[in-house]
């Protein structure tokens, strides 16, 4: 029989849609499965890339005997007062900006450093580094930044913030700095008492502009910085342990969380500032808090020049990627008890947390 005279049978409507709904199935079976195992490789860059911040550190420690400071300047004399005035010690330049050659940016750091230069006859401010240098404006940095979060605010966006401790920061006291990077404060392996394998040295930072997520309780909007000056709580005594506690931080977050104002133009951004929220965390409020919103304390549109609670945040479900003094890198839960996440942030409280 010649080829056109065979009975030739295709498929029926029914057995085209059995064919189709199999095939649903199956996607659906298997599309969890590799979002989960895109979100695996993401958050394993987001840890190699803590990895080779923390690895930058110690290098940066064996060459100079020190870590670098939250932002840069002359040391803090012993009884706490800044060496230049207030104006002249704000928006230095953050610690990931003096890590810059132990992480083949060399360029960029030659940027920085000829800009300290520059501006060092007047004060430690950092000038408008991408006005001086324009290819820092167009410069991705990638180890500071976590794949997960893929918001691209800024080219200059940072995901990873320095550990501050279990304390406010910026115009704190000598003696409640207990976090490896304080303001001008240059702590030392020698100085970290409780251990370097218990002690944050960096953890995550949630890039947010000022409308993220607005109302959602999700991280982007955790991250938006409220402001909180005319609660009156910029000068009271916050570090932990002494009177900081889990009730008190509470009392702040309840009033922060109910205030609209934003400050400054949004949190992880740019890498180059020594500032809570761009540059730096605190352990206050507990990794990715869902009820207390990052908040400073400072003046209202005072971008970030003061206290302030800046939380560990992540994309990541359930915990954030962290790296410890020496250099080890770990998935924080962020359901770790405040005492314990005070006590992983303080550098010489007597206090090790191993279980967490």
């Amino acid at each position: 029989m010649s080829l056109s005279k065979r009975n030739l049978r295709g498929f029926t409507l029914v057995e085209l849609l059995v064919v189709i709904a199999i095939i649903g199935v199956l996607v659906g079976l298997l599309l969890p499965a590799v979002q989960a195992a895109r979100e695996a490789a993401r958050r394993s860059t987001c840890i190699n890339n803590l990895k080779q911040f923390g690895l930058a550190a110690q290098t940066y420690h064996d060459s100079k005997g020190n870590f670098p400071a939250l932002c840069q300047g002359p040391p803090v004399e012993a009884g706490g007062t800044l060496p230049l005035t207030a104006d002249q010690n704000w928006r230095s330049y953050s610690a990931h900006a003096m890590l810059l050659p132990y992480m083949e940016q060399q360029r960029l750091s030659d940027c920085v450093q000829d800009a300290i230069m520059k501006n060092a006859t007047t004060d430690n401010n950092t000038p408008s580094l991408e006005g001086l240098y324009p290819e820092v404006r167009t410069t991705r940095v990638g180890t500071f930044r976590c794949p997960t979060d893929g918001d691209n605010f800024w080219v200059m966006s940072n995901n990873y913030g320095v550990s501050v401790g279990a304390n406010a920061g910026w115009n704190q006291s000598v003696a409640d700095k207990n976090g490896v990077f304080n303001t001008q404060v240059y702590m030392n392996m020698s100085s970290i008492s409780d251990g370097t394998s218990s002690t944050l040295l960096a953890s995550e930072i949630v890039t947010a502009n000022t409308t993220s997520g607005a109302g959602s309780k999700s991280q982007k909007d955790m991250a938006r910085v409220r402001y909180g000056s005319s609660l009156g709580i910029d000068n009271q005594s916050k570090a932990y342990p002494g009177s900081l506690t889990a009730a008190m931080v509470q009392g702040w977050g309840s009033s922060c969380a109910a205030q609209t104002g934003m400050n400054g133009e949004g949190s992880g951004q740019p890498w180059y500032k020594g500032q809570m929220f761009r540059t730096a965390i605190n352990t206050l409020i507990t990794p990715n808090s869902t009820t207390i919103p990052n908040c400073s304390f400072h003046c209202d549109g005072c971008n970030y020049d003061g206290t302030g609670m800046s939380a560990a945040r992540s994309m990541h479900s359930a915990g954030v990627s962290a790296v410890m003094v020496d250099g080890a890198t770990r998935f924080i839960s962020d359901q770790i008890d405040w005492t314990s996440w005070q006590q992983v942030g303080s550098i010489n409280d007597g206090q090790t947390v191993s279980n967490y």
